[in-house]
């Protein structure tokens, strides 16, 4: 279909793309797995990931909140920005590079650190794709 007169709306509503998400698994077995920077344990490791992101309350239409990633791993990631919401679901984008990664997540009020709960159906292998190259040192 092609509108001949692009000044012309010709919808009367506005359609929205359906995100098919998936749970991430890995997200809630490393949320329940003990911390320990002494060797007993299992150690979650952030890779520093420069790169961007952009931040939604779920279920609220905005224009969300432009923020700086600073590290990743397959559980969650950090962010640099003001007005970040807490305890709240949130939508996150992320544009490492070429490669974007959509999920969903939440950030506790005492912890600046965003845990993934779901990722964009599709996004996984990329997530682990990315982290798989920082844990090698290379660049993402």
């Amino acid at each position: 279909m092609e509108c001949i007169d692009p000044d012309k709306v010709i919808w009367d509503v506005v359609a929205k793309v359906h995100e098919d998400f998936e749970v991430l698994e890995t997200a809630n077995s490393a949320a329940r797995a003990p911390k320990s920077s002494s060797g007993g344990g299992t150690k979650l490791t952030d890779y520093p990931c420069p790169g961007k992101a952009k931040v939604w309350r779920e279920g609220i239409e905005s224009d969300g909140i432009e923020a700086r990633l600073t590290s990743i791993d397959l559980s969650g990631c950090r962010l640099e920005g003001d007005g970040l919401p807490v305890d709240r679901p949130l939508l996150l984008q992320l544009s490492i590079g070429e490669v974007q990664i959509t999920g969903k997540g939440s950030r506790s009020r005492n912890d600046q650190r965003i845990v993934f709960t779901h990722i964009r159906r599709g996004d996984h292998h990329l997530l682990e794709g990315l982290i798989s190259r920082l844990s090698l040192g290379k660049r993402p």
